[in-house]
């Protein structure tokens, strides 16, 4: 790899909080973001676990890469805390442990169609670009697509390039703690049986419904 390619690599990882350079110039140590995906990763231990069986199944049946996304505390953003590839030579991905506001992307919209009106009104409000009641009046139906649909698709939001399919994934109470989702690039989306993709999405978010002590058919919003 040649200088000007690691350099252009090592600029990338300081923007994303992944490394900096060390206390005494001379190198580079882990940087905040590494730290807080340790953090996160603790934090989720266990989730992690009964998550991970259902991401094989599921690649194992599409032969794209899953990512399970967990809602923040808060309501207001979720961040990717487990993934499995498929074998294809091209994928793409989400990283793992970056929160993701709730307005852009499959995995993210999923979350957000399930949310309390409530909570739903102060994401949009926040996250949207203000005063914009053209962008609203459009998220606020495509979430009821969602809804009606079970599922969210998107082109090109999180990441650029690649096609989000993703689920709701329901836990204990019934409401809304993450989503299941398939990337996918568009490039090759063409070749891609949708509906058979779909049809195992919901069965393996309705199976992980069940392993966090959710229930699909009393899910409330």
């Amino acid at each position: 790899m040649s200088p000007a390619v690691t350099s252009a690599q090592l600029r990338a990882l300081c923007r994303a909080g992944l490394v900096e350079v060390a206390a005494d110039q001379h190198g580079y140590q882990p940087g905040p973001a590494v730290q807080h995906l340790e953090a996160l990763m603790a934090q989720n231990h266990s989730l992690v676990a009964r998550v991970q069986p259902v991401l094989a199944a599921l690649v194992q049946e599409t032969d794209e890469t899953a990512t399970y996304n967990v809602l923040s505390h808060d309501r207001r953003t979720v961040t990717a805390i487990a993934k499995v590839y498929g074998s294809a030579a091209l994928q793409y991905e989400l990283p793992l442990g970056q929160p993701r506001q709730l307005v852009a992307g499959a995995g993210s919209k999923a979350v957000l169609a399930y949310l309390d009106d409530d909570t739903r009104d102060v994401v949009l409000t926040t996250q949207l670009p203000s005063r914009n009641a053209a962008a609203r009046r459009r998220m606020i139906a495509e979430l009821s697509a969602i809804r009606a649909e079970g599922y969210s698709v998107t082109r090109g939001e999180q990441p650029q390039g690649a096609v989000g399919i993703a689920a709701p994934v329901f836990g204990a109470g019934d409401r809304v703690s993450g989503s299941l989702l398939l990337t996918v690039p568009e490039l090759r989306f063409s070749g891609v049986p949708v509906k058979k993709v779909v049809k195992a999405l919901l069965a393996h978010a309705t199976a992980l419904t069940y392993r966090l002590g959710g229930d699909p058919a009393r899910a409330r919003w």
